[in-house]
């Protein structure tokens, strides 16, 4: 999970108008959030062993350039 997280910082992207653009510190994070409810819910229904994505480091190393730092 931090892998896919971390990887996801600056990935480019073009939009549907063929726009190239950048992810966000912010897009990173909100799929961080969809992808913990997504597992809590999964969680409380046995159909994972546990949330990999609470596991996941804090936000900084996702969101802010060299870490955080």
């Amino acid at each position: 999970m931090q892998k896919f997280l971390t990887g996801l910082k600056g990935r480019k992207y073009t939009t549907a108008r063929g726009e190239k653009r950048t992810l966000s510190a912010a897009s990173v994070i909100k799929v961080h959030g969809v992808l913990r409810a997504a597992l809590a819910d999964a969680e409380r229904m046995d159909l994972v062993a546990r949330n990999v994505a609470k596991r996941a480091s804090g936000r900084r190393s996702w969101g802010a350039p060299n870490g955080g730092r």
